[in-house]
């Protein structure tokens, strides 16, 4: 829940009843903070499905990120948003290799990195 209150905080204009938390680990959940003011701009005028922890093979992002691709097919406007530690890491690998297959789908502009 608290994670659903920073995002109220960060993007007043998002309802309440369109945020969802579904909760699959129990750890501190980052900041978003760090987001850049062209990201939250972006926030503002799309459909998002948020994904928020770290950059790890076992959590299946690069599975996720495959999977938009069905996803878009039933829904062309929703945005994946990724955020978490060593998500934008010059050096993790796992990120090096989550950040090629964004490069590598068929809509990385609708794949948003803070």
């Amino acid at each position: 829940e608290q994670s659903k209150r920073d995002l109220l905080k960060w993007i007043p204009e998002l309802s309440p009843d369109n945020v969802k938390v579904v909760m699959l680990a129990s750890a501190k959940l980052p900041s978003l903070s760090k987001m850049t003011p062209a990201g939250m701009e972006k926030l503002k005028s799309n459909e998002y499905l948020f994904y928020v922890g770290g950059v790890d093979p076992r959590k299946g992002l690069v599975e996720l990120v495959k999977s938009m691709e069905a996803v878009w097919q039933k829904n062309a406007k929703l945005h994946l948003v990724i955020a978490g530690k060593d998500a934008l890491s010059p050096d993790a690998q796992d990120a090096i290799r989550l950040r090629k297959v964004i490069a590598n789908s068929s809509r990385p502009d609708q794949i948003l990195t803070p």
